[in-house]
């Protein structure tokens, strides 16, 4: 594998579970590193290394500054740090790009446009802990997070905790603890004789969160309290911001005659540390700032010499030491405790336990095996995801409402397709899928504002305002041309005419083939109020590859119209059958419950299901009729108004709307389900057939509907339902009649028809299937 690491500063003595993880991967990969700046070159040797600097000038590093300290999120992109970038990942085509620290992660992730491969993201301590107090921080990971080819890697199970508890999407993360050459830190040289001196030893930078101060206050103590104070030495190695500081709290307390202090050591010289220590200390705390641990590769280290551990209950180390197990551990800060436990721990021999545990669980072998297996399991996925299409659908708003659930069902279940959605807007809804990617639409605000326009003054004044808007601000398929070829999109799916209409040019720019499907007031409502749409239509119709109708008269519509009829299909919608329960229903004699379900719009036919209501229900008066569905506030007012001055109170109910979740148990309750639907004034119609006449099939409820549109494939006149004329109110109460007075019988027969012909011919995952097959058939011509 050709992997490539990035970390910013290669290599600072701190990091150096990094450069040993390099190292051993370097072994048998072709490993490159790539960092903003390269230090401590005779420490840390290696060969293959590209030194990228992010250059900011005086005012840039100004405003970053003063951005982030203010929690706003900001873009690290960088124009030359872009490029060069680019430009390595293009020649070198690394099958793994593994990055150190999320926040460092974001700094690559901003300027990179394509990823080709996986990217891991390790999280170790500061990144995980103090950073996620920045909300820009946290959202800024999501962002990238969201992508599946972009895993986080925790190095210990309180990492993990940590980002979920702060929303950072964790669901594709790995657990993947530190590893270190056991080879190198073995016992052959130490003296296991009693020594005149029992020596603790802490190892780690003078950070705040090691807690060295609380270590030498408790060591105050603890010498304070035995006789021979002279057998007693602690042993403080590192450097950093704070050594200076600890050196005079050491002085404050009276201890620099029992405590030494090495400053900075290498590999080896820790090594020789630990060789002639007793016990190993390590008070980590929280800091003030809220930063914290991950794992301290320290520990790890002194486990494999076998010393004792005597440390605290914080981050991820209660998973390397146990209390009273293999050491000792503290609440933080707790130095009374804290200094007994340094008594105790007098009499502890070295710990043959440590050594295994690390061996079995830390050691380089484990720890490498586990991350190629990581890397080999995602380099996997990434392949099979690289065989998947991957289709960005197109909305205006997402989604409409909540009864376009059929159109989630149906991009739900294609099969190996890669799911983007974008939209102009997303309202609250319960359609969300974690598999799918997301993109927003930061100029939202500008396109509501334009559309305002509209009813401003003349429309030679709203096309001024539009183009000054669209030049200055920008527009939403502006945006979307940038933000689409940074994605590797195969097919692009506009859902309804007029969203394929207005983005055609996003498709032509990005050279990517375009579906277009129609579903009802796109088909002769729109170029009916709006005429410069058949002007859009045409044009519309000779640069798609592809329009999808819902049925025969969809397609009927669209040929006439002078779409192509090679470039027509006829994919039907469906509903999610195996997730609808039924049992066989029955109904009472002389008694009908009935219900419609839909927007308050002039085609839906309420009025004409009212009347025909009235009718039938002066020779069958034990009826209730439920209307489920708010709209146009006319159109309601018109219903209230019919049903008061008909007497129907008691006998009809108007809902606003229902629980969706609990949808086709409510549809359940009912005994038929009633949907006239007819061509309006303005020649809005179905276009295909409400996918509610199918819920209600499913259910086992007979229909009465009308002839309109595609509605005779989805009902079946006499045995699933019965059909009228449109806009027959006579010819509906007949309907009502005839469902009000059949047995028991003739009604299952209804029922269990209704619920077959749903089964065998509109299953989503079927026609789901007869979907992806359109798309595989555009992306071969393409070819």
């Amino acid at each position: 594998m050709k992997i490539l690491v990035f970390v910013e500063n290669f290599m600072q003595p701190t990091l150096t579970f990094v450069y040993n993880e390099v190292i051993e991967l370097a072994k048998y990969h072709d490993v490159k590193i790539m960092c903003t700046e390269r230090s401590h070159k005779d420490q840390f040797i290696f060969d293959n290394i590209s030194v990228i600097p992010f250059k900011q000038n005086v005012f840039q590093r100004k405003i970053s500054w003063y951005l982030e300290t203010r929690d706003i999120s900001i873009s690290r992109q960088n124009k030359k740090f872009k490029n060069a970038t680019s430009e390595l990942i293009n020649n070198y085509k690394p099958d793994i790009i593994h990055c150190h620290f999320g926040y460092e992660s974001i700094k690559l992730l901003d300027n990179i446009d394509k990823l080709n491969c996986p990217v891991f993201i390790s999280f170790h301590g500061y990144d995980a802990s103090q950073m996620l107090r920045r909300k820009s921080y946290v959202n800024k990971l999501n962002v990238y997070l969201k992508n599946e080819n972009i895993i986080p890697i925790c190095v210990s199970n309180y990492v993990k905790e940590n980002l979920s508890n702060a929303k950072v999407n964790t669901k594709n993360s790995e657990l993947l603890y530190y590893g270190i050459d056991t080879n190198f830190f073995n016992l052959t040289l130490r003296d296991r004789t009693n020594k005149d001196v029992f020596v603790f030893l802490q190892i780690s930078a003078f950070k705040e969160k090691k807690g060295h101060i609380y270590t030498l206050r408790a060591f105050k103590l603890f010498i304070d309290s035995v006789e021979d104070k002279r057998k007693y030495k602690l042993i403080l190695a590192g450097g950093l911001t704070l050594l200076e500081q600890i050196k005079k709290e050491a002085e404050s307390l009276g201890l620099l005659e029992y405590v030494e202090f090495t400053g900075p050591v290498n590999h080896d010289e820790v090594k020789k540390l630990l060789l002639k220590s007793n016990a190993f200390l390590h008070h980590s705390i929280t800091a003030s700032n809220g930063d914290t641990e991950g794992l301290p590769n320290a520990i790890i280290e002194a486990m494999a010499m076998e010393l004792p551990i005597l440390s605290t209950w914080h981050a991820g180390i209660p998973e390397l030491v146990e209390d009273n197990v293999n050491g000792y551990l503290v609440k933080e800060r707790d130095i009374t405790t804290y200094a007994q436990r340094l008594k105790d721990i007098l009499v502890w021999k070295f710990q043959t336990k440590n050594r295994d545990k690390i061996i079995s669980l830390f050691s380089n072998e484990t720890h490498f095996q586990s991350l190629v297996k990581i890397y080999e399991k995602h380099r996997k996925n990434h392949k099979k995801k690289n065989n998947k299409l991957n289709i960005l659908h197109l909305f205006n708003s997402y989604p409409g409402s909540n009864t376009t659930n059929w159109l989630f069902n149906l991009i739900n279940n294609i099969p190996n397709c890669e799911v983007t959605i974008a939209a102009e807007f997303y309202t609250k809804h319960n359609f969300y899928n974690s598999r799918f990617n997301y993109i927003d639409n930061p100029l939202a605000s500008i396109t509501s504002y334009k559309r305002k326009i509209e009813t401003w003054g003349p429309k030679l004044f709203d096309k001024i305002i539009y183009y000054l808007i669209e030049k200055v601000l920008g527009s939403f398929s502006n945006y979307l041309k940038k933000e689409i070829s940074k994605k590797e999109i195969d097919i692009i799916h506009a859902h309804f005419a007029d969203v394929g209409c207005e983005h055609l040019c996003v498709a032509q720019k990005n050279k990517i083939p375009l579906v277009v499907s129609f579903y009802g007031y796109d088909y002769e409502y729109l170029p009916h109020i709006k005429p410069e749409y058949k002007k859009k239509y045409k044009k519309i119709f000779f640069s798609a590859d592809k329009f999808i109708c819902e049925g025969i008269h969809g397609a009927n519509i669209l040929k006439s119209m002078g779409c192509p009829s090679e470039k027509i299909e006829v994919v039907r919608l469906g509903v999610e059958i195996d997730a609808i329960p039924f049992q066989p229903k029955s109904k009472t004699l002389n008694q009908l419950n009935l219900l419609q379900i839909a927007a308050l719009r002039e085609k839906k036919g309420h009025i004409y299901t009212l009347e025909a209501f009235r009718r039938a229900l002066v020779e069958c008066p034990n009826m209730h009729l439920t209307f489920v569905g708010s709209g146009e506030e006319s159109l309601r007012f018109k219903l209230e108004r019919y049903i008061i001055s008909n007497h129907l109170e008691k006998n009809v109910s108007l809902i606003d709307e229902i629980d969706f979740d609990k949808l086709h148990i409510y549809i359940s309750k009912f005994d038929v389900f009633i949907h006239p639907s007819c061509y309006s004034k303005d020649m809005d119609c179905e276009g295909g057939a409400p996918i509610v006449l199918l819920d209600a099939q499913a259910c086992g409820l007979p229909i009465i509907s009308t002839t309109h549109c595609d509605i005779p494939d989805e009902v079946i006149h006499k045995k699933t339902g019965l059909l009228t004329p449109e806009k027959d109110a006579e010819a509906l109460s007949e309907s009502i009649k005839y469902f009000y007075r059949i047995g028991e019988k003739e009604y299952q027969n209804f029922s269990l028809a209704a619920r077959k012909h749903v089964e065998e011919n509109y299953s989503i995952k079927r026609n789901a299937i007869l979907m992806k097959e359109k798309y595989n058939i555009i992306k071969i011509k393409q070819k």
